[in-house]
């Protein structure tokens, strides 16, 4: 299911890099957001956000900023998660 247009505060984004144990490479970002209820909820930036370096030079510096984000909800056992796949800043 997607989500869009939903309006948040960024209050932060955690670049996760690596190597994989069979030798590939690994690059994504984990952003933290805030929405108007003061929950705070946790998502992955999608592999096409975390590869534009327009918007990850942004989000290396971003703190506490104003957002608007489309996410994509999937099922993951009993539980639900979600991707973001696309944000304005």
């Amino acid at each position: 299911m997607l989500i869009q247009k939903q309006k948040l505060t960024l209050l932060n984004a955690i670049k996760k890099q690596g190597t994989k144990k069979d030798g590939q490479p690994y690059l994504f970002y984990t952003a933290s957001l805030l929405d108007s209820e003061s929950n705070v909820l946790k998502m992955n930036l999608s592999n096409e956000l975390s590869k534009n370096t327009a918007l990850t030079i942004k989000l290396d510096t971003a703190k506490q900023v104003p957002c608007t984000i489309d996410f994509s909800i999937y099922q993951s056992g009993f539980n639900l998660k979600g991707t973001v796949v696309k944000i304005d800043l």
